[in-house]
Formats: structure tokens, sequence, C-alpha cells
């Protein structure tokens, strides 16, 4: 089989016919059962269209085979300029005794019994996770265990 190298050295830099896209766009393949796979760069061209219209080089998996232009979605190019990372907030819930990362909802302490335990889920900020580990570790033996007082506690923290 054909190594990525092998296949970029002997395809085109321009298309055989005219069509949006050119070397370097970032792309969505979507195969024949619709699922889509995002953020593909196209790679070149074939010198025609002479195989089932496909022509489009990607880097991918199937490298070394030409998609169609129809599968092809062109991603929007990513602003420039200083990206800002919204801090997640805090959500405690009474009835489930939980505290939670807003808004995805993820699990980051929780009450058992008269203790709080930090079990966070796997997907949860781990910034948070590590701020809301450290408040537990003096909160217990200085504060109440009420989650709404924790969770005063906390906000100013993060």
């Amino acid at each position: 089989m054909r190594t990525l190298e092998q296949v970029k050295k002997e395809i085109k830099k321009t298309p055989p016919v005219e069509c949006d896209f050119k070397v370097g766009d970032v792309v969505t393949f979507t195969n024949d059962y619709g699922v889509s796979f995002p953020g593909k760069k196209v790679i070149g061209f074939a010198d025609d269209t002479s195989f089932h219209g496909n022509f489009i080089y990607l880097d991918y998996d199937c490298y070394w085979f030409p998609t169609n232009p129809e599968s092809l979605t062109k991603e929007q190019p990513k602003k420039k300029g200083k990206q800002t990372k919204t801090r997640p907030i805090l959500g405690y819930c009474d009835y489930s005794e939980t505290i939670r990362q807003m808004p995805e909802n993820y699990l980051i302490a929780h009450k058992d019994g008269n203790a709080w335990k930090c079990e966070p889920d796997l997907a949860a900020d781990k910034e948070l996770c590590i701020k809301v580990f450290t408040e537990l570790l003096n909160y217990e033996s200085k504060w109440q265990t009420s989650g709404i007082e924790l969770l005063a506690k906390l906000t100013p923290t993060y």
C-alpha cells in the first residue's frame, strides 16, 4: 500500500475541474451512510474525474482514495484573535445534594451521609474539580455540611 508521502507526491495541487475546494481547506467528510467526519484537510486532487466523480484527496484513514466533492462541506475558518475560555458555573441541587458543573450538569461532588465526597465526572473541568476538592478538605472541619453554604464558599474561589 502507498504511504501518505507517496500519494502526496503523485497528486495534483489544482483540481481537474472547477470546484469550491483547494489544497489546505478544512472540510467535513460525510460517507454514504450519513456519518460525518469533521476536521479533514484537502491534500490534493486526482488527474481527472473518471473514478465516479471522485477526485479530492483528504488527510484521513483512506488518504489514497479520492472522494467526491458532494461528500464534502467546507468548514468555517476559526476566528483569529484572542479566544476567551468561559468558566463553568457551579450549581447545587438540594434534592440530590450534589454540586454540579453547569450548563453541562457534570457531577463534581455529592453528599454521602454527613460527609461530602468529591467524585467528579470524567468530563468535568479539572481546574474546577481541584478547587472544589481543596475546599472540601478544609470545609468538613470548619463548616456545617449544608450544600448551599458550601457553594457560597466555593463561588468566590473560582
